[in-house]
């Protein structure tokens, strides 16, 4: 039952216990609400009076704190003197406590009051309850009450049987028999039919009346319990208010009181403490002054001194200083008398000066009196020669008028002579063209095949990716019929300027010298020529292991150290060294480079790798000491290492270099193996950051580098340093006088034409060779491309005779023809040749094995018996009654064409040596 429902809802409740329970539960809440109310007043209280006390105890202290420092500051006081502000919390203390004590007091004697009254309630009820109780036991009532009960019970159990005998009738007038009688039996118990019942019935009934009176009485008095209760708490309350408000009042007025004595007592003790600061001001003022007098009369003595000491070293300069002044002033009086004597000499000059410029006055004045009549002598003369001019002009008019005539008369027959002359052109120019087209279109279908013969070659003999020519280049024709009628890109001053430079440079010899000697200083390792005498390349074998047991830890370090991580183990190093007992024959070798018996490099060389294609060699692995980095030891291991490949018979080689990208050293180094000397990425551009990067080139790199270094070596150092050059300059494509002067440009690029200091640093040496090859392959394009300068040709039209005119044009025809008949680069031509010489080696070897087999078959077959010749015979017809069967044809592959291809595939074998594979 809620605790919250009002008198109304209570007196709704169906039974009086509900009631009884409903306005118990009531009570119970208000009580609960009221103990709350006062106890939220009572915190309310206590919290004011705990804050009190914090502010008594803070007080008390900062008392106690200055009371300290007091004593120590006096310490000839032996009693403590109670302060102002203390006396006054210790009263405030006292007089809340004793308010507190009295408002307590007045709020429990209206519990004490009401605990009371309701203890005399319950003594009264319990009372009339034991009265009642004996009342009832007296008259019988209660064995009456028992007797009915047991009566009423058995009753209603006999009904309740006879419900169960009901349902299992089946005669409906039986049943209805039953019912009646089981109604009748029902009506007993409600109303009785005999007297005795009557009676019973009568008291039970009397005894309701009385039940319902004591609850209304009971219902009255708890009505105005509560009222009362009621009216208890609502004096409680407003005691309580009261109460509140006015201990607030009391805690207000004591925290006043207080804060006024501590107040009162801060301001005594700041009186105090002025006037015992400012006896120490005086007192500290007091010695000041006299410092300081002592002071001042100590400063004045020193100024005095200094003051004598300056008198002193004054009077000895203003001496020294009068007699300089004096000196000065009698130079200037000389200087003066000098002066005077000077300005009369002027004096005298100007005057003749003035003399004779009066003269040439007087002169010019005739000379101007003649020129005047010389002017109108001459004005004179000019009106008659422009009498003469216009007779002359007028003359000459009718005679340029007859000319003109007779110009439009031949400039008429000169255009029908023209008109003529096109139409002979055209039909010249027609038939010219269809031969032109008939010439061309057989030399593009034989470029065609080149091209095809040329990737054939690469992709399916040499294993290598083909990079057709550029497209436009294919697609390009001559223009031949342009307006302008040349048939190349270039223009004619172009051409004129190309002939005049074919000769001699544009830059002068001083220039192309600087630009030759940079060249060859920073490109020689290209021919080796910076390797020391006393480096010795050896290939590592076993025996140096068992001679030097500190080889194979040293060799490990030294590579692990210049990668900078555990590139290999002492076991893969083991195993490399091994490999070389075969000596320079064995696939797989280590190259190791020995400078005064220490070890500073190292670098492997594999004839016929399992990932190249068969011919192409490899080497990698190259590791040089950084302590001798810079010495010629990198080109003295990939010497030997491709001396060794192209001793092998290797036509190409492929090498391994580990590639970071964003480094500047591993881009310079891609570029110059990629860009310079013809190697080629297997995977394309390196796309990880750091990784080993396979390059591949078409021919042994080194083959050519070795030739010239040893032609180098038997020639003296003039002739060696010119062959040097030369060597160099065709490494870099440098073929004629216009590419040393595209060389030089590339050097002197961004310098004034009258300087000749080369401005380059040599570590972009290599970048600039690098531009010069771009610029010198864009210049060779554009000399293919007939529509680039098509604009400047026109423009320099007008300026070119008809001769020259033709002779140019046989000219570009004449490149023409060369560009369609070297469409293959020299590199493919050079590849082709290796190739063939490869070839050739390979057919004789071919033929050798093909005499050693035939021989070898023509012993064994003397030797084979009759019987294995039948048993070889047995099986062959076993094998063709086998390949002739049904079965095959349910195969995807039939056994027969399988049997062809291998026949198409493998060389001819006879039938007499065909025995010989049986045993095997």
């Amino acid at each position: 039952m809620s605790t919250s429902m009002n008198t109304l809802e209570i007196s709704n409740l169906g039974s009086s216990d509900e009631r009884i329970a409903a306005r118990r539960q009531r009570a119970e809440a208000k009580l609960k609400q009221d103990k709350a109310g006062i106890r939220g007043t009572e915190e309310i209280a206590c919290a004011l009076l705990r804050q009190c006390v914090f502010v008594g105890c803070l007080l008390e202290w900062s008392n106690g704190k200055e009371e300290a420092e007091g004593k120590k500051t006096k310490k000839d006081d032996t009693a403590e003197q109670i302060s102002l502000g203390k006396e006054q919390y210790a009263k405030s203390v006292a007089e809340l406590e004793r308010f507190r004590t009295e408002t307590w007091e007045e709020l429990t004697s209206i519990r004490v009051r009401f605990d009371d009254q309701e203890n005399q309630r319950r003594i009264v009820e319990e009372n009339n309850r034991l009265d009642r109780y004996e009342a009832a036991g007296l008259d019988g009532s209660v064995e009456a009450l028992q007797i009915e009960a047991v009566t009423s019970g058995r009753k209603n159990a006999a009904i309740e049987m006879k419900w169960a005998d009901l349902l299992n009738m089946d005669i409906p007038q039986e049943l209805n028999d039953q019912l009646q009688f089981q109604k009748i039996a029902c009506g007993d118990i409600i109303k009785p039919s005999s007297q005795e019942d009557c009676d019973f019935l009568w008291s039970k009934d009397r005894r309701i009346d009385d039940f319902k009176a004591e609850l209304k009485n009971k219902d009255e008095e708890y009505i105005k319990m509560l009222k009362q209760q009621s009216v208890d708490i609502t004096t409680l309350i407003s005691k309580m208010r009261e109460q509140y408000h006015a201990l607030r009042q009391h805690y207000e007025k004591e925290l006043e009181d207080i804060e006024q004595a501590f107040e009162d007592e801060r301001k005594e003790m700041l009186q105090k403490n002025k006037a015992e600061i400012e006896a120490l001001f005086e007192k500290r003022r007091q010695m000041e002054e006299n410092e300081f007098l002592e002071r001042r009369q100590e400063r004045e003595r020193g100024f005095q001194q200094q003051i004598e000491e300056l008198r002193t070293d004054n009077a000895d300069g203003y001496n020294k200083c009068k007699i300089a002044l004096e000196k000065g002033i009698q130079e200037l009086e000389q200087h003066l008398e000098k002066m005077v004597a000077t300005y009369l000499l002027n004096k005298e000059k100007l005057e003749y000066n003035l003399q004779v410029l009066s003269e040439r006055n007087k002169e010019h004045t005739a000379i101007q009196s003649s020129y005047k009549n010389r002017l109108n002598r001459l004005r004179e003369t000019l009106n008659t020669l422009m009498g003469r001019y216009n007779t002359l002009d007028q003359k000459y008019k009718t005679h340029n008028h007859e000319l003109t005539e007779e110009y439009k008369r031949l400039t008429k027959q000169f255009k029908d002579l023209q008109e003529k002359f096109q139409h002979f052109e055209q039909a010249d120019e027609k038939k010219f063209r269809e031969v032109w087209e008939m010439n061309e279109a057989e030399v593009r279908g034989l470029m065609t095949k080149v091209l095809e013969a040329d990737r054939l070659l690469h992709e399916q003999q040499l294993g290598h990716e083909w990079v057709p020519p550029k497209e436009e280049l294919l697609q390009q024709e001559l223009d031949t019929f342009s307006e302008s009628g040349t048939t190349t890109g270039k223009s004619t001053a172009l051409e004129s300027a190309e002939m005049g430079q074919s000769d001699s440079g544009k830059f002068s010899a001083t220039k192309v010298k600087k630009v030759l000697d940079l060249i060859k200083e920073e490109t020689q390792f290209l021919l080796d020529m910076k390797a020391t005498p006393l480096l010795e390349v050896r290939i590592a074998t076993s025996d140096m292991e068992a001679q030097d047991g500190t080889l194979i830890p040293r060799l490990a370090s030294m590579v692990n150290r210049a990668y900078g991580y555990r590139r290999i183990s002492e076991h893969d190093v083991r195993s490399r060294v091994a490999m070389g007992d075969g000596g320079g024959c064995a696939n797989r070798v280590l190259h190791l480079a020995f400078r005064d018996s220490q070890l500073v490099g190292c670098c492997s060389s594999t004839i016929q790798p399992p990932f190249t294609c068969c011919g192409c060699g490899h080497w990698g692995l190259m590791v040089v000491d950084p302590a001798a980095q810079g010495s010629g030891v990198a080109s003295a291991l990939a010497v030997a290492a491709e001396q060794r490949l192209a001793r092998a018979g290797c036509v190409a080689v492929q090498i391994e270099y580990q590639f970071t990208v964003g480094d500047e050293f591993c881009e310079r180094l891609r570029g110059w193996y990629e860009g310079q000397l013809g190697f080629r990425c297997l995977t394309g551009a390196p796309s990880a950051v750091t990784g080993f990067v396979f390059a591949t080139s078409g021919y042994v790199l080194l083959a050519a580098h070795i030739a010239v270094r040893d032609q180098l070596a038997e020639l003296p150092p003039e002739q060696r340093d010119v062959l040097q050059i030369d060597a160099l300059l065709r490494y870099i494509g440098v073929e004629g006088q216009q590419d040393v002067d595209l060389l030089v440009q590339v050097f002197y690029r961004g310098q004034e034409e009258d300087d000749e200091a080369l401005m380059v640093e040599p570590d972009d040496v290599l970048q600039l060779l690098k531009d010069f090859i771009e610029e010198k392959e864009n210049m060779r394009i554009a000399d293919v491309a007939p529509d680039k300068k098509k604009k400047a040709r026109t423009q320099q039209l007008g300026s070119e005779s008809e001769a020259d005119r033709k002779a140019r044009r046989r000219r570009e025809e004449r490149k023409f023809w060369e560009r369609m008949g070297h469409v293959i680069p020299d590199m493919n031509f050079r590849v082709w040749k290796a190739l063939d010489v490869f070839l050739k080696r390979y057919y004789d070897l071919l033929q050798k094995r093909s005499k050693a087999i035939d021989s070898a078959v023509c012993a064994l077959i003397a030797c084979v018996p009759v019987t294995m010749q039948k048993q070889n015979e047995e099986l062959k017809a076993l094998l063709d009654q086998y390949l002739g069967s049904k079965v095959n044809e349910e195969l995807q592959v039939p056994s027969d064409t399988e049997s062809s291809c291998s026949h198409k595939e493998s060389p001819k074998v006879s039938d007499e040596a065909f025995p010989l594979q049986l045993p095997m």
